[in-house]
């Protein structure tokens, strides 16, 4: 579907992968042009609850490039669902294969497109390990923790 900004015309596929996507393909935005229209798309009348947004470049049938526009964030390093919503755009218009290695400014995850259904794989990482002592008092009033 075409949707104009700024005067702009964009194609963008539009998919709910559990959430709202919109995947733009092509050649990916410098820095300027991806925060213009990440934030306007994201908060597009056609989406009612916001959207991410994503700028896909099919590199070759097993490589897709992204740069992820977060709904409620902004700028982004990697989206699982962002990654799927990507490759299942760049396969179905853009010239990429069913199964790519989808690449994000955080990394590389495998999505793979099959009748059933689509699959991520990649790496995953303990960020923090942390014991929650005790319980936070759940009242209107503050408290001290």
């Amino acid at each position: 579907m075409d949707l104009t900004i700024d005067g702009e015309v964009l194609r963008i596929v539009a998919l709910d992968m559990g959430n709202p996507q919109a995947v733009l393909l092509g050649s990916l935005p410098d820095a300027n042009r991806f925060e213009r229209l990440g934030r306007a798309l994201e908060r597009h009348s056609m989406f009612p609850h916001s959207t991410n947004v994503e700028f896909a470049h099919v590199e070759s049938e097993e490589v897709v490039r992204i740069l992820i526009w977060e709904r409620g964030v902004g700028p982004t390093t990697s989206s699982g669902t962002g990654s799927c919503a990507a490759l299942v755009a760049a396969a179905a218009f853009g010239g990429a294969g069913r199964a790519a290695d989808v690449i994000a400014p955080g990394g590389s995850q495998r999505v793979e497109w099959d009748a059933e259904s689509v699959y991520l794989t990649g790496w995953a990482e303990v960020l923090f390990d942390g014991t929650w002592w005790r319980q936070i008092p759940r009242t209107g009033a503050a408290a001290s923790v």
